[in-house]
């Protein structure tokens, strides 16, 4: 065992710390994080964290963003809980991530100390630190992966010897493009060169098998909002069995992704809310042209338009309105607090603005509208900061009125 590994807890030592810490203090668990955080080899302590995985996404505490998150970004939508992997499916079993990771970070030491210098600063992993991480990483990170033998630590997460082929290739495959499909999912890229350039990525995975392929084509049609059907119709004419029951399980895994959406899903971000609908939004209309969805996309497109439009009035109310009660009556309204207040107006009109292709408009005029006759009533915030409110959410005409 290398001298830096933690000793693995036992299971009966893992489920009673797992059980303190679900009924422990928010401090309590920020503590633990911190602690987790500052090991050197998490392996063994992540499995306490996995239970709290839903909790910390609420409280959204600033980390160090890690080297394998920063690696492993392009294959978020093919990650999954271990026991929904098989062999063959063309997913990656969260179990992977640290081993392969700590593959790529020994072979590329001079990379690996650049990337751990971006992430080593605790902040949210924006799409900036993730683009700049993996310009320099993703591409050499691919050539390591694949061939030989599974890396120190396979064996040990769980993962049976031969299953590292098929992962690394996967992971591989992804990653060699990962940065180019980074590059096309700027809205400013042509249609044509954007169905081009993915057909042309399709066309050269396919000589490395079933799952490798089959986690490219996931990603594509939960990343391009406009691609789904050029993709589809690419993936249809594959003659082989097996990639044809990739291509489903592709497509399967793009239903489960917006069905998600539609219940209660996790608390994420304003800005990745709004990305995310717009892509869920993209991806149904895409489907629904086609005779053989329209149904379970029209179903689908009902749903998510309530389960949408919910999460804007909740993020309306827990942003915007809630922190403009706060504010007190009898002192100025600090600049830090009115500049925070603007950021919350424009994600939310961002958000709202993905939800109205829905058919949210109604209910969304009448929050918006409410909203404003808030900050409209405070003659405690100076004329100008309740007109630039204003504006941010009914526009330039509204906020006039407002100007002295």
């Amino acid at each position: 065992m290398s001298p830096n590994r933690q000793a693995p807890l036992l299971g009966a030592e893992m489920r009673a710390m797992r059980r303190e810490l679900a009924g422990a203090s928010d401090q309590h668990v920020m503590e633990v994080l911190r602690l987790v955080d500052g090991l050197a080899d998490r392996s063994a302590a992540d499995g306490l964290l996995a239970p709290l995985r839903n909790r910390l996404r609420m409280l959204r505490p600033a980390r160090p963003v890690r080297f394998a998150r920063l690696l492993m970004a392009p294959l978020d939508p093919v990650i999954v809980d271990p026991p929904a992997w098989r062999p063959g499916k063309p997913v990656l079993p969260r179990n992977a991530i640290t081993p392969l990771a700590e593959q790529v970070h020994a072979a590329l030491p001079y990379i690996a100390a650049e990337v751990d210098r971006m992430g080593a600063t605790p902040q949210a992993p924006s799409a900036a630190l993730v683009g700049a991480a993996g310009r320099i990483l993703w591409s050499d990170a691919a050539t390591t992966l694949g061939g030989g033998q599974a890396p120190p630590g396979w064996a040990a997460a769980g993962l049976p010897s031969a299953a590292y082929a098929e992962l690394a290739a996967g992971c591989a495959t992804v990653l060699a493009v990962a940065w180019r499909l980074f590059e096309l999912a700027d809205p400013a890229v042509p249609a044509t060169e954007l169905n081009e350039s993915l057909g042309d990525m399709l066309h050269e995975a396919e000589g490395q098998g079933p799952v490798p392929w089959g986690m490219l084509l996931t990603i594509m049609l939960q990343r391009f909002a406009t691609a789904p059907a050029q993709l589809l119709a690419t993936a249809a004419k594959r003659a082989n069995r097996d990639m044809r029951q990739a291509a489903e399980h592709a497509l399967e895994a793009a239903w489960a992704w917006v069905e998600a959406a539609t219940g209660d899903p996790e608390p994420e971000p304003l800005e990745e809310q709004a990305v995310e609908l717009r892509l869920q939004v993209g991806l149904l209309a895409e489907l629904a042209r086609d005779a053989t969805h329209r149904r379970r996309a029209t179903a689908l497109q009902a749903a998510l338009r309530s389960a949408s439009t919910a999460r804007f009035v909740a993020s309306m109310d827990a942003v915007l309105v809630a922190p403009l009660q706060g504010i007190s009556t009898t002192a100025p309204v600090p600049d830090a607090v009115m500049t925070g207040l603007e950021h919350s107006a424009r994600a939310l009109r961002r958000l709202d603005t993905e939800c109205r292709r829905l058919g949210s408009a109604p209910t969304h005029d009448a929050k918006l509208a409410e909203a404003a006759a808030r900050i409209t009533a405070r003659d405690d915030i100076p004329p100008m900061d309740r007109a630039r409110l204003v504006e941010i959410l009914l526009g330039a005409q509204a906020a006039m009125r407002l100007v002295p």
